[in-house]
């Protein structure tokens, strides 16, 4: 006999036939042909190089040899299913993680590169207006917002911080060389536009002064888009600081300086869904987070 060809949902199956005594309430036990069945006790017969089974209008019983060899396939299969059992489940050890296109471009990224925790992420991009809908329908375990949600109590939210925003300029923007503190308001802003359903949406860039009275430049539905036009042109952009941070750094962009009614914070919340994030990382993910933010 050779052990090594010996395949173990064969001996389950013959165990089965065994428990039910017939290879037809063993077929159906597991939604297969009894043909199936019988053709895999044949060549688990035929691997052993013995009769395993006695077949007669009676049903099935094991041979004397079957007998003998009982409890070592009950062995064989009981260490499987310990073996299996041991492993982690990797579809559930991967994290799914929600956020608007900012926050998973720019602040989710930043934090699982520090967390010390071994899970997977995957990470998807939803408008505002999705972010609860979906939550409900237990697509992800933890999302990353800016406005509010009323979670169900299943869920665990809690604001982690602030994001605030800053007007941005090419370095050679005319407006740099003007004296007016209101010469910012005579440039076209980037304004942030996305597709939901089956219609476009504008969204809201939270400069403090309404779109109608400023002038509509460019519209995007990206951070990365609009800081791309910015770039090249005489468009303004008020965006995220933590998006502009490399950016000012190099001198690639410029901030505007603006009046302090003009500038914004925008608090940021973390939601879990309680049964599906151990507390471990909810704690190292706020602790990253507040470091961030």
């Amino acid at each position: 006999m050779n052990v090594s060809e010996l395949k173990v949902k064969d001996l389950e199956l013959l165990l089965d036939v065994v428990r039910f005594g017939s290879l037809r309430e063993a077929a159906r036990s597991k939604k297969i042909l009894p043909s199936q069945v019988s053709r895999s006790i044949q060549a688990l017969e035929a691997r052993m190089g013995q009769k395993l089974l006695d077949r007669s209008i009676k049903g099935v019983q094991l041979t004397p040899y079957g007998h003998s060899v009982l409890p070592k396939i009950r062995k064989i299969c009981e260490l499987t299913e310990q073996l299996e059992d041991s492993q982690p489940d990797l579809e559930e050890a991967r994290i799914t993680l929600a956020s608007t296109a900012f926050l998973s471009s720019y602040v989710f990224p930043m934090a699982l590169t520090r967390m010390k925790s071994h899970n997977s992420y995957r990470i998807i991009e939803l408008s505002p207006s999705q972010i609860l809908p979906v939550g409900l329908r237990n697509v992800f375990s933890a999302a990353l917002h800016l406005q509010k949600v009323e979670w169900p109590s299943t869920w665990i939210s809690e604001k982690v911080g602030h994001i605030d925003y800053v007007l941005v300029a090419r370095p050679n923007h005319p407006l740099f060389n003007s004296s007016s503190k209101q010469e910012f308001l005579k440039y076209p802003f980037v304004y942030p536009v996305y597709w939901e359903g089956n219609a476009l949406h504008w969204g809201n860039d939270n400069f403090p002064v309404k779109i109608k009275k400023r002038l509509r430049g460019t519209e995007t539905s990206t951070v990365t888009a609009a800081l791309e036009i910015v770039t090249y042109s005489n468009e303004l952009g008020f965006v995220p600081r933590l998006s502009v941070v490399e950016m000012l750094r190099k001198k690639i962009l410029k901030e505007v300086p603006i009046p302090p009614r003009y500038r914004f914070e925008q608090p940021v919340f973390l939601s879990v869904k309680a049964d599906r994030i151990k507390q471990a990382w909810l704690a190292e993910m706020r602790e990253q987070l507040s470091e961030i933010l």
